[in-house]
């Protein structure tokens, strides 16, 4: 991982700390690039549900000055859903 990487990942992962918290779902996250993120969510959890949830509550917890996108999948399914985020 780059600096550029460490540092998003760094600020980011206060925001997804608390949501990880309050979210049981979150199974993993990994920067794939330094403007997409993937959330990997357990495969009990309805995608459809859970996305329109995440795509609310993440700008509540970290304010970005570029628009990241998050990639949601389920851990056992190459489905996505794709957020953009700001």
């Amino acid at each position: 991982m780059g600096y550029c990487e460490s540092v998003i990942g760094s600020f980011f992962a206060q925001g997804l700390s608390l949501l990880k918290d309050a979210c049981p779902e979150i199974r993993s996250t990994e920067w794939k690039s330094t403007e997409t993120l993937e959330i990997v969510i357990s495969p009990e959890t309805d995608l459809a549900v859970f996305s329109p949830f995440l795509k609310d509550e993440v700008p509540n917890l970290v304010d970005f000055e570029w628009h990241p996108d998050v990639v949601v999948k389920k851990a056992d399914n190459a489905y996505f859903v794709l957020i953009g985020v700001n």
